[in-house]
């Protein structure tokens, strides 16, 4: 099965909202452009996928599980 990349679920997300990305961008407080340019990397910091998930009001998880002691990060 496909994985859907980060850039992929949040155009999926703003999609089912009815949201561009000259409203996300105005929701963002930056351009259009800037928006577009930040998804079409799909390289989204951590931080970044935050302010996302906050004007999108979403949530999300990244969790990293050691092996071996099964700790969670």
């Amino acid at each position: 099965m496909m994985q859907l990349s980060a850039t992929e679920k949040i155009k999926i997300i703003m999609m089912k909202q009815g949201i561009n990305n000259p409203d996300l961008g105005k929701l963002l407080g930056i351009t259009k452009q800037s928006i577009g340019v930040k998804l079409n990397k799909n390289n989204l910091s951590e931080k970044e996928l935050q302010e996302l998930c906050k004007v999108l009001n979403c949530t999300f998880e990244i969790v990293f599980t050691m092996n071996d002691t099964k700790e969670k990060i």
